[in-house]
């Protein structure tokens, strides 16, 4: 039983057919021009959004894009609880498609990657559709649920399946090769023996079936550097599906040469071909490029006078396939004209493999080593550094010895603007131009030629929590929106000099800027608070009695203000008491 009219929709929507008494959630595309075919879209492990969302106007055919949704879990295609419902749903509603564009099977290609290559198999050879493209196949789907996907596994072969269910659904494509006795299709995978999917989970022996039974199967390999585990392999050869799947839809056939692969006399061919290898072989061979250093941050920020940094760093043009291969620093260097002091500090390497494809031009190099961070991930200690403003600089290079470092000013995508303390300093990181500056300054900083306006409006101790609140204003210092600056609340202990630095929020309010005598606004900004206006817990202080300001941190300088009042903090809670 059908029901529910399939109207072909925009990319964005999703339509929903009932079809058996099963919802399926689906996009019909229409053609794009005066090509009377289908191709059936069934996602690969997806946790949302379609499998080659950005390519599928590619085809000038119509498109049926097929959620694999079934009782509200991805189901392979399959089913759910040991049933197979949801496939005999599926193919109800490609034959219904079909039937609507006045098609048959034959004018059907059914394409989908890895779990969705399973599914395209799968629904090709139960129910006779002629033409397959299956990128990275699973062959063994099975295992794949149990070991990558525990609860597919539970939905699809019922919770307490055992090795015997696992096996069945291990065979569910080598038993369905055996049976067919159609074998007159046109079937293309695309692999690569780099993938362990290739031996651990069933590629290469549904690949040997397959080439024994149809009579124009086609295995495309991937030998490359450019491809090595089993999430690569699909991008790698999205030109190459797109365009056969592109000529299937137009009634030609590509049948490849038969080659011994890997031991299966088959169609195939192996990519890049020798010609291309020799090639970039010969570009490598005669590369004499120096070696260039890219530094490139993804994330900087501090933490208590900690400094944190994660990004590229790497040489062009040299391998590093380990971190045995590069040496990496990050120096500040004083800007300040009275000051050439400089810290270095070693940083470290993070293993990102795939780096090497997603940067890779004209010719491959090994930077799996390109990714670094602080050693240990542990940051890099301020405390010691002098106050002052510093330029942030990276270096790597292949030795290790100090005289050969090529420090370069990293870049970073993002704006960046943030203050930090760690009770007694103030630390500014901030982006000017392609450069990035770190500033150390004392988080109590008298600006005795500074014009300022101070007013405390509002202050409150209850139990462990104080609350203050009032206007700082500091003439020149104008920001109307709470990232520009950052206010905080000092507490110095009267007999140990302890410092803490408390961050606080800030409210906007309009004219505050008549009482500098400006009245143009841009201090919107520039009136303080405990966050939320919910106090600041004092349980973890010292015990004792604190002087207390209100410090501002605008650009590279802190200003400072003594609120002229103690806060003593005991046992019992806080108090405020007499300066």
């Amino acid at each position: 039983m059908m029901t529910n009219q399939l109207i072909p929709t925009h990319p964005a929507q999703t339509q929903t057919v009932n079809i058996n008494g099963f919802d399926i959630k689906f996009i019909h595309k229409p053609c794009r021009k005066d090509t009377a075919h289908l191709v059936v879209l069934l996602n690969g492990y997806r946790h949302g959004g379609w499998e080659y969302a950005n390519s599928i106007n590619f085809f000038k055919c119509s498109v049926l894009m097929i959620a694999d949704v079934f009782k509200n879990g991805q189901s392979c295609y399959l089913g759910a609880q040991g049933t197979f419902e949801f496939s005999d749903a599926v193919a109800s509603l490609i034959h219904k498609t079909l039937k609507s564009l006045m098609l048959t099977a034959d004018d059907c290609t059914l394409i989908g990657p890895s779990k969705g290559g399973f599914a395209a198999l799968y629904m090709g050879l139960k129910y006779n559709f002629k033409n397959i493209v299956a990128p990275a196949f699973v062959g063994h789907i099975g295992s794949w649920m149990v070991r990558y996907t525990p609860s597919i596994a539970d939905h699809v072969m019922g919770v307490g399946y055992d090795g015997k269910v696992v096996e069945k659904y291990d065979r569910l494509l080598l038993d369905l090769i055996e049976q067919d006795d159609n074998p007159d299709k046109n079937i293309y995978v695309f692999l690569s023996k780099a993938d362990n999917f290739y031996l651990e989970l069933g590629q290469r022996e549904v690949t040997q079936a397959l080439a024994e039974k149809y009579r124009n199967f086609n295995a495309l390999y991937a030998d490359t550097e450019l491809v090595f585990q089993h999430d690569q392999v699909t991008p790698y050869f999205l030109q190459e599906t797109l365009s056969i799947t592109s000529l299937l839809t137009q009634g030609i056939t590509t049948r490849l040469n038969k080659h011994l692969t890997d031991d299966i006399l088959q169609p195939s061919v192996i990519v890049p071909n020798e010609r291309t290898k020799a090639v970039f072989a010969a570009k490598r061979s005669r590369y004499q490029d120096k070696p260039k250093a890219i530094g490139k941050l993804e994330k900087i920020h501090t933490e208590q006078g900690v400094m944190f940094v994660e990004g590229l760093l790497y040489l062009q043009g040299y391998d590093s396939p380990n971190y045995h291969y590069l040496s990496k620093h990050l120096k500040l260097k004083s800007v300040s004209s009275k000051s050439n002091q400089e810290y270095e500090f070693a940083l470290g390497s993070v293993p990102k493999h795939p780096i090497s494809r997603e940067i890779f031009s004209d010719m491959y190099f090994d930077y799996t080593a390109a990714g670094t961070a602080t050693m240990g991930l542990k940051g890099i200690d301020l405390k010691n550094i002098a106050q002052g403003r510093y330029e942030i600089l990276v270096s790597a290079t292949p030795s290790a010895e100090p005289e050969y470092r090529n420090y370069i000013a990293p870049k970073l995508n993002s704006e960046l603007e943030q203050h930090d303390s760690d009770g007694y300093y103030n630390y500014r990181l901030n982006k000017q131009k392609d450069s990035l500056f770190l500033t150390k300054q004392p988080i109590i900083c008298e600006q005795k030629d500074a014009q300022f306006h101070f007013s405390l409006k509002n202050t409150w101790a209850k139990d462990h929590l104080f609350h203050i609140e009032g206007e700082f204003l500091v003439k020149g210092a104008d920001f109307s929106e709470f990232y520009v600056s950052k206010y905080y609340c000092v507490l110095r202990h009267c007999e140990s000099g302890k410092q803490y630095a408390i961050a606080l929020g800030q409210i906007k309010q309009e004219n505050l800027g008549e009482a500098i005598g400006n009245f143009n606004g841009g201090y919107q900004a520039c009136y303080y608070a405990s966050m939320n206006l919910k106090g600041i817990d004092t349980t973890s202080f010292e015990h004792g009695k604190y002087e207390m300001f209100v410090s501002l941190a605008y650009q590279s300088e802190v200003f400072s203000h003594q609120i002229p009042q103690l806060l003593a903090i005991n046992e019992q809670g806080c108090y405020f008491d007499k300066l």
